[in-house]
């Protein structure tokens, strides 16, 4: 019976929240609700794979809610001059902020809280500068579509979302690079015993955490229409919690980047839910936090 719960558990809560979700409104099963359930559940879902690569060699990254909204200004005041070298642009930024996290604590020996928690800080500022606080407009209505559009009937982030995860899941199940990730998470001292380069392997993590960031952050402009500044607050422990849900191991080495993407879409499906019944949003954000407890509190006695 616990074997069936480990493996079939997450899908059984899906379903369950999936159902009283249909149960309690009307609207649920509409087109345009899913259609948005889909295109937030795909945001959270990008950032949620960054995170799992992170959180799976025993690190954390605090810094995801604050780069998207750095992505976000960065590629609305770029768009004016060009859209390719405002994607490109936004994306190396967010990348190469990424890369300094993983420095900062595979080099640096930087707790990765400390270490992300003060790139957060300085992604949020950074972000805040640059909007001068503002609302960044400008944005491109061709580029509407990466937030907006449809292919085959299918919301364009939520086939992101799907490319990425494909990607990642492939590479983390029959790559050296996956099998090492789970071997520095697992026991950071075998692994460097047994010829694993483990501060490579946590800097690649953290890099592509930081382009994941960046990812989300462009669908997030799209879907929006603008640069917020400051948008997407809370995004990072939506990412945690998506992941720990999913059943991923706070110490590292133990995970399925599948299950993450599926605590994503959990944690959307409840937001989405409470917005529907029309919930105070003070208290949806105690639900949230509360979640987030059980979910970190279930991970430790795991």
């Amino acid at each position: 019976m616990k074997g069936f719960i480990r493996k079939y558990g997450l899908l059984i809560i899906f379903g369950g929240i999936f159902l009283l979700s249909t149960l309690s409104s009307p609207t649920f099963l509409s087109r345009n609700n899913l259609s948005n359930l889909l295109r937030q559940g795909s945001i959270v879902g990008i950032l949620a794979v960054g995170e799992t690569l992170v959180i799976l060699t025993g690190g954390i990254d605090l810094s995801l809610g604050s780069m998207v909204a750095l992505a976000s200004v960065l590629v609305a005041t770029f768009m004016p001059q060009s859209i390719f070298l405002s994607i490109l642009l936004t994306m190396l930024i967010c990348t190469a902020l990424g890369s300094i996290d993983g420095v900062l604590v595979a080099k640096g020996k930087m707790p990765p809280f400390i270490a992300t928690l003060g790139m957060m800080m300085v992604a949020r500022s950074l972000a805040m500068v640059i909007a001068k606080g503002e609302v960044v407009y400008g944005v491109s209505k061709s580029f509407y579509f990466v937030g907006q559009g449809y292919i085959k009937g299918i919301p364009v982030p939520g086939v992101i979302l799907a490319l990425v995860a494909v990607v990642v899941f492939f590479l983390l199940g029959m790559s050296g690079w996956g099998r090492h990730i789970y071997a520095v998470g697992g026991s950071e001292e075998a692994a460097r015993l047994s010829g694993i380069g483990v501060e490579r392997i946590k800097i690649s993590v953290y890099t592509l955490s930081g382009f994941f960031a960046g990812l989300a952050g462009l669908v997030y402009t799209a879907r929006l229409t603008a640069g917020y500044c400051e948008g997407a607050v809370g995004y990072e422990l939506d990412a945690i919690a998506a992941a720990v849900i999913g059943g991923v191991n706070l110490f590292g080495g133990e995970g399925n980047l599948l299950k993450a993407i599926v605590g994503a879409f959990i944690l959307t499906i409840i937001s989405n839910f409470m917005n529907l019944t029309a919930i105070s949003p003070y208290t949806q954000e105690a639900v949230k936090g509360a979640i987030i407890l059980i979910a970190v509190y279930l991970s430790l006695r795991r």
